[in-house]
């Protein structure tokens, strides 16, 4: 009876042990979210294990009807660099707005970083976005910069 409790408290370290390795710690770092330009934005670095750390930038226009312009820019530094390309979602082209757009509702644009080292320290993300709907677009947020702490 012993051994068997053993043998399952055993298979469930390593289920543990696995997902930790596949998908880290998922977030070693408190989000920053504001507001500015007409949208809601939530910058995040993600700490995913062999899936690889990434930096995470969500962009929801406050406008029910609202979009964001396929111009979205994302730079990241300090103690995080950028390893891949940015990937953005797949831009539309709509009747109804004059720029080239990701779908209604949150845009999702995201890149590959590698962290600097293991200890604390900080990185500089800039983004830029425009948010649009069917009577035009507000004004562009160009290089909005903000701080990730990295625990």
């Amino acid at each position: 009876m012993v051994k068997r409790v053993l043998v399952i408290a055993g298979a469930a370290l390593g289920v543990v042990l696995v997902a930790v390795l596949l998908f880290g710690n998922s977030g070693k770092s408190d989000p920053v979210t504001f507001t500015e330009g007409g949208v809601d934005v939530k910058v995040e670095f993600l700490d995913t294990g062999l899936v690889g750390d990434r930096v995470k930038v969500t962009l929801k226009p406050e406008a029910i009807d609202g979009y964001m312009a396929a111009a979205v820019t994302l730079e990241v530094s300090g103690d995080l660099a950028p390893i891949a390309p940015v990937d953005l979602p797949h831009a539309l082209t709509k009747k109804d707005v004059p720029v080239p757009v990701f779908a209604a509702g949150a845009a999702r644009v995201e890149v590959k970083v590698k962290r600097a080292s293991d200890k604390p320290g900080k990185a500089t993300v800039k983004v830029g976005y425009q948010a649009c709907d069917k009577t035009g677009c507000k004004p562009a947020v160009v290089g909005k910069t903000v701080t990730l702490t990295l625990k």
